[in-house]
């Protein structure tokens, strides 16, 4: 599937689990960070951190391509 975002850059990707699968995951990952960040403050759940290894997953989970967009 292509997605343009703007200009000329899109997003190619192709999901290697099911959609519903990475939705539901995506869900209770949230609930996860949001839930350990309120109890335990940003700095101690390292949300930032934990964010960044979410995006990674769907980076990963969705193939997904940058066309047109530097990876560095």
């Amino acid at each position: 599937m292509i997605v343009p975002i703007k200009n000329n850059i899109s997003l190619t990707f192709q999901w290697i689990q099911p959609l519903s699968t990475i939705a539901t995951f995506l869900i209770n990952v949230t609930d996860g960070i949001l839930l350990e960040t309120h109890l335990a403050g940003k700095e101690e759940a390292d949300t930032e951190g934990q964010l960044d290894a979410l995006k990674l997953y769907l980076k990963t989970v969705l193939q997904i391509n940058e066309q047109g967009v530097s990876m560095i």
